[in-house]
Parts: C-alpha cells; structure tokens; sequence
C-alpha cells in the first residue's frame, strides 16, 4: 500500500476514480494545489507529491506525498520534496509547510524528518476518514 504523509481520502475503488482525482488535480488553481510525479532516474513512476490547503494570508500550506513503500523505504531517498519545497517558499512566499503524517506511517516520518520537517504535536480526530476518526 502507498506510504502517504497527510491524512486524506481512502485510496481510490477503481482506475476512473484515480483519473478522477487527477484531473482535479490538474485543473486546480496552483495558488491552492500542486502536484508532481516522483520518477526514479531512470523514469519510473514511484508516487506523488502535492501541496494543499494553502492559506495565503497566513503564509502557510501542506505537504503531502503517496510513495510506492518499496522504492522509499531500502535508501536515502528524499522524496522528490527540496524542488518542491523550495517552489512553496518562493513562488508561494509560504513561511510554514506542515506534513500532517498517520502516527503509525513510520516511513513518512522518517522522510519528514530527513526533510527537516519538526514534530510538534499529534492532532488527535483530526479528519474523519472511511468511517473512522484519525490521527495525525
């Protein structure tokens, strides 16, 4: 199953549901959202990284990212987060980028981690997801 770093919708039930959702994806407002494959070097798809629920006034916005676990978990990889990141705090003038992450995703918080990103706190029913309340 896909690592994911923030809390969202259950995966999707069928292929035109995942086209669905990336479609949305590409005619959303980049003020708002963005998102971009992860390849390997040699070009193989191995996940997403997006930012969302960017709040301009308050210079701040998150990042999530779904990554195939077997390609993150064996190296050092980053994620494909610093091009990203750096395009938040400059195109976006973000001052704060959070990565709400499951407590249980241990793979996510170790890239969050690598990623510079600080724990501060576990925000506990946080969002309502598939029928049950969820930490992050």
């Amino acid at each position: 199953m896909p690592m994911h770093a923030a809390l969202g919708p259950p995966p999707s039930r069928d292929v035109s549901q995942t086209a669905e959702r990336i479609r949305m994806s590409a005619e959303a407002d980049p003020r708002w959202h963005g998102m971009w494959a992860i390849q390997t070097h040699a070009g193989r798809f191995v996940g997403a990284i997006n930012y969302h629920a960017h709040n301009e006034q308050q210079r701040r916005l998150a990042l999530g990212w779904i990554v195939v676990p077997s390609w993150l978990a064996p190296g050092p990889h980053d994620g494909g987060a610093p091009p990203v990141i750096s395009h938040c705090f400059t195109r976006l003038n973000v001052r704060r980028i959070e990565a709400r992450i499951e407590p249980e995703n241990l793979s996510s918080r170790r890239l969050a981690a690598k990623l510079a990103f600080t724990k501060e706190s576990t925000l506990r029913d946080w969002l309502y997801v598939a029928g049950e309340f969820a930490a992050s």
